[in-house]
């Protein structure tokens, strides 16, 4: 389909203050494209912890009032919207899959949720390995945009456990999907 065509290594980490990601091309490939509005579909991934800056956000884990999306964990919030902004500066028109593993899992759904609001056109959502990214009401936008929400999980991965192993909310914060 025209929206494999699209063969660019996608983004990289944050510039180091900012939560903008800077996009970058692979040289292997002579007919890599950048997206446009030709495409008909896109996949936007987002890594787990690698930096420092990563493992602080990861302990960040104070629930944060979005007028939006609720209570979610101020850690994997920090810079969404720059992120968000970024991704739909590249992304086409067409279907959107959303992935992710660990912290980029639950950063996955907090991008998607927002996505989901602002109308873009969610097709699927699949995470690996993913924290709790927020309370109940992150869920309830998922249940009513009815978009497909996978989870995957390693029965031994204590990662899918936080931050709700903690007082004082640890019974607030909850997955947006069944798990697999």
């Amino acid at each position: 389909s025209a929206g494999t065509r699209y063969c660019c290594s996608g983004t990289r980490s944050p510039t180091p203050g900012t939560g903008s990601p800077q996009h970058r091309s692979s040289r292997r490939n002579r007919n890599c494209q950048p997206p446009s509005s030709r495409l008909s579909r896109g996949i936007v991934a987002l890594r787990g912890s690698v930096t420092a800056d990563d493992w602080i956000r990861d302990l960040q884990a104070i629930p944060l009032w979005d007028v939006k999306l609720g209570f979610v964990h101020a850690g994997f919030m920090m810079g969404m919207a720059d992120v968000y902004a970024a991704v739909k500066a590249l992304l086409p028109a067409g279907d959107i899959h959303v992935t992710g593993h660990s912290l980029g899992g639950a950063r996955a759904r907090i991008l998607a949720a927002m996505m989901i609001i602002a109308g873009d056109p969610i097709k699927q959502v699949v995470t690996f390995g993913s924290p709790k990214p927020g309370f109940a009401n992150l869920g309830r936008i998922f249940d009513k945009a009815g978009i497909e929400h996978v989870s995957y999980r390693n029965r031994n991965d204590p990662v899918p456990l936080v931050p709700g192993l903690l007082p004082p909310f640890f019974m607030l914060w909850a997955h947006t999907e069944e798990w697999r």
